[in-house]
């Protein structure tokens, strides 16, 4: 794995909150990202989007949210190569001496055009019997946008990790960058149980699956949503008061309904002082298990991922606060990549951060030292400082003033 770096980073959106003649709302959101390597694959893109969204309602008292998108990227590549982007399929590269499988332009230009339409069906059952009102909501939502658009040619920079959750539920782009797309056509169906007492006191439950109509050979394996049925996600939230809350995050095999991810984390305190801590299992795969993924045909079996975050805000003043934050990794174990035991960190510290923040009407400052005990490839444990200045109404600048690698 080669580092990079970016070069140019830049995000934009704006929301024209005037309804246009039909009585819905346009977005629209353009991404610039520049990242250049020393060694590997040099990648310029450029993102723009816009989308539509309208809310209807019925006699019944049903919900309906109308959503329409499209989105085009460009991409510039120089030098592509798969000793910085491993996910790269094999067979675009010599291998043992002999030429490439398949030719394929290391330098190229490209353009790709993605439009999407979604309609989210809400239906509030609300039972006022006692005095805590229980909200039983169904939800469907129904997502239609074409297969192509992916290509493995395509350096895939900003979506390589992904873990399907219950947020990303009802969302038409459940991809967290934007050189994978979410392409094709599925269905997502759910039930969002919650009691709500006089005194504030909450209880939710959420439980979700989605399923496909074709599978995306695109989304990265292992992660609950690259076959056409996704596993079963859920979430459930004791809130008994403002100073208390427990989340309770969960993924369970859409076969088996054995566990693949829990997550829970309890949070108390006051406006002054905050403190959270947040406790992270995926059990470790079984051999039958094993992932070879769809580009390189790399075989991935994860190992057992344990970790800890802890998390604390102290407010200073009516401006000033302080932020720290760490998490600790809890196992030792190792992948098996390509049949060859991979460990997955060596340092029991995965990555702490100490920020200074200042925040009033108009602007924030946002100063963080942070220290990364992540080791792959050349990337290795470090320090850096960032310092940030967010205009609310316009923009943020910020970067790395300075940064170190230790050996």
């Amino acid at each position: 794995f080669v580092q990079s770096q970016v070069a140019a980073h830049a995000e934009a959106a704006w929301v024209l909150n005037t309804p246009d003649n039909l009585g819905g709302t346009l977005k629209f959101n353009t991404n610039l990202l520049n990242i250049v390597r020393e060694v590997g694959t040099d990648t310029r893109r450029l993102s723009v989007g816009a989308q539509w969204d309208r809310t209807f309602y019925d006699g019944l008292g049903s919900e309906y949210k109308v959503q329409a998108s499209v989105r085009g990227d460009g991409y510039s590549v120089d030098g592509l190569s798969n000793l910085s982007n491993p996910d790269l399929p094999s067979v675009y590269f010599p291998q043992n001496g002999n030429k490439a499988a398949v030719r394929v332009p290391y330098d190229f230009v490209a353009a790709r055009a993605f439009p999407q339409i979604g309609v989210t069906w809400d239906y509030p059952l609300v039972h006022r019997g006692s005095d805590v009102p229980f909200l039983v909501p169904p939800t469907v939502a129904a997502f239609v946008g074409p297969d192509s658009g992916n290509r493995f040619i395509i350096p895939n920079e900003d979506s390589l990790g992904y873990e399907f959750r219950d947020s990303d539920l009802f969302r038409a782009n459940r991809m967290q960058g934007y050189d994978l797309l979410d392409t094709g056509q599925r269905v997502d169906y759910g039930l969002n149980l919650g009691a709500y007492y006089a005194n504030g006191g909450s209880y939710r439950m959420l439980i979700w699956q989605s399923y496909r109509a074709e599978p995306n050979p695109f989304i990265p394996p292992g992660g609950g949503a690259d076959g056409r049925l996704s596993d079963v996600v859920g979430r459930l939230t004791l809130a008994p008061s403002d100073y208390l809350d427990l989340i309770y995050h969960f993924r369970l095999d859409r076969a088996t309904l054995s566990n693949r991810l829990q997550e829970v984390t309890a949070s108390a305190g006051t406006g002054v002082f905050r403190f959270s801590t947040t406790y992270l299992l995926i059990p470790a795969e079984q051999p039958s298990d094993v992932i070879t993924v769809p580009g390189s045909g790399q075989t991935i079996l994860y190992g057992k991922r344990e970790q800890v975050s802890l998390n604390a805000q102290l407010k200073l003043s009516r401006y000033w606060s302080i932020v720290g934050a760490e998490t600790l990794n809890l196992t030792n174990s190792s992948n098996i990549v390509n049949g060859v035991s991979t460990p997955q960190s060596n340092n029991e510290s995965l990555q702490a951060s100490l920020s200074a923040v200042y925040q009033d009407e108009c602007m924030g400052f946002i100063t963080t030292i942070s220290q990364s005990g992540i080791r792959n490839g050349d990337v290795t444990p470090g320090y850096a400082v960032l310092m940030s200045l967010v205009f609310k109404n316009i923009g943020e600048i910020g970067g790395n003033v300075f940064s170190a690698s230790g050996s």
